[in-house]
């Protein structure tokens, strides 16, 4: 049950105090309220509705910058620190080979077109192999390199309803990114402008 639909239950209990736990208590004390359903008509552990709970999170995290800022050299850095084997999907052309062995050992995979699919295929067999670390450096070439999205886009004439199919392929990336079983480290390219 979500804190949403706990909410909309108390409310239904006519309670508008403070969203703590020990408010809602002192609330039902008062009130006699012994417990209480959702619209469903599911009783409310209330205890258990207020618990935090430790869970097994994985790290989801984008470094952005223009190009040779360290991205990837802090990475490689933040992805030897999380421990274990660390895959990188590289499509800087080898760019982080100056760094293996110094700063992280990690087994690469080099894209040469960066259509979403590819991205996802290589996801996927990091995944399958268990590393508990991936780096995608850079994820900007699926939006904007040989392939990616907006390429896409252009060989379809540039029109509007060309997004109908290229909006399903950069949720399905994303989506990739977000239920890989491990942490997942992505770069990506700002522009820079010259003034």
């Amino acid at each position: 049950m979500n804190w949403a639909q706990i909410l909309k239950a108390l409310k239904k209990h006519g309670y508008k105090g403070a969203e703590t736990l020990d408010a809602v208590k002192s609330w039902m004390s008062e009130n006699d309220v012994t417990e209480f359903k959702t619209p469903d008509g599911d009783t409310v552990d209330i205890e258990a509705a207020f618990k935090a709970t430790k869970a097994k999170a994985k790290l989801r995290i984008s470094i952005f910058g223009p190009s040779g800022s360290g991205k990837t050299y802090t990475s490689l850095l933040l992805a030897a620190a999380l421990g274990g084997p660390v895959a990188l999907i590289d499509t800087e052309r080898g760019s982080a080979s100056k760094y293996a062995g110094d700063v992280a050992d990690f087994d690469a995979l080099e894209l040469t077109s960066y259509e979403p699919a590819k991205y996802i295929r290589a996801i996927g067999e990091a995944a399958k192999e268990r590393y508990p670390v991936l780096v995608i450096d850079s994820l900007s070439h699926a939006w904007s390199g040989k392939g990616g999205i907006l390429e896409q886009k252009d060989a379809k004439g540039g029109r509007f309803d060309a997004w109908k199919e290229l909006t399903p392929q950069q949720t399905d990336l994303l989506e990739a990114i977000l239920a890989y079983p491990g942490h997942v480290i992505v770069t990506m390219r700002s522009k820079t402008e010259y003034v």
